[in-house]
């Protein structure tokens, strides 16, 4: 197989496993707000901080990319994890900013192409760069106001 047929197909394969990451981030999410939900808001479902939760959820998801990082996995596996936190991020961005556009957009430009510029000033492999691309576009259409 020629070089551009076999980078064609790790970059589906790359986008396939990060957009499976993406579902499983969304699915645990789901689940812990269910639980938290039902154990202690059943009365009023409505006193559900969803905010805390979310913003927390993040935060724990970045922590645990950093943990990632310092490892010694593959740029390919530690590209298609880095999905989840990015898209998770990009979504709690816009959320917690649902009715400041003006203040989400900003913030989700200078996140993007903070780490676009670190992985190109760090000479990472091209993996991270469709990987990137895609978080932004699929937390966008997520969490755009409709």
């Amino acid at each position: 197989m020629s070089k551009p047929w076999k980078q064609l197909l790790e970059a589906l394969y790359l986008l396939i496993l990060g957009f499976l990451v993406i579902v499983c981030c969304f699915i645990v999410y789901l689940m812990i707000y269910l639980s938290v939900e039902k154990l202690f808001y059943h009365e009023n479902v409505q006193q559900m901080p969803a905010g805390t939760l979310r913003i927390s959820s993040c935060l724990l998801l970045v922590v645990v990319y950093f943990w990632v990082l310092k490892t010694k996995l593959s740029d390919f596996i530690k590209a298609f994890l880095l999905c989840g936190p990015l898209t998770v991020t990009n979504v709690t961005v816009v959320l917690t900013f649902y009715d400041k556009l003006y203040i989400a957009i900003p913030l989700v430009s200078i996140i993007f192409l903070t780490i676009l510029g670190i992985v190109y000033k760090t000479k990472q492999s091209w993996y991270y760069y469709p990987i990137i691309v895609m978080s932004l576009i699929i937390g966008l259409l997520y969490a755009w106001p409709r």
